[in-house]
């Protein structure tokens, strides 16, 4: 067993309290033992990338659009190719609309 003195000279440790002890006052690691004037530590916010990402789905579609329309309109030529183009386009778009909302 411990002697008397021994369990008062644990008493004034500020750690190894059991949860239904107080800590005496002026010690612990709380918010309370920080100086007032100096600031806690705060990190920035993290880069959110989404809206490149967003930027950049579309710019692609857009010259995919614009190689496609190179491609039926002007190679082929004709009537028909506006079909083609038609067709293809939409399917650009649907692809777009798609990977625009996965993105998250």
């Amino acid at each position: 067993m411990m002697s008397r003195q021994e369990s008062e000279a644990f008493r004034d440790i500020p750690y190894g309290h059991y949860a239904g002890e107080p800590q005496p006052a002026g010690s612990g690691g709380g918010p309370e033992s920080r100086p007032v004037g100096e600031p806690s530590k705060v990190y920035p916010p993290r880069a959110e990338q989404v809206n490149l990402f967003r930027f950049l789905v579309v710019l692609m579609a857009m010259v995919t659009i614009l190689v496609l329309a190179v491609i039926c309109l002007v190679i082929v030529g004709g009537t028909m190719p506006w079909l083609s183009f038609g067709a293809g386009s939409f399917t650009v778009f649907l692809v777009t609309v798609v990977a625009l909302d996965k993105i998250k």
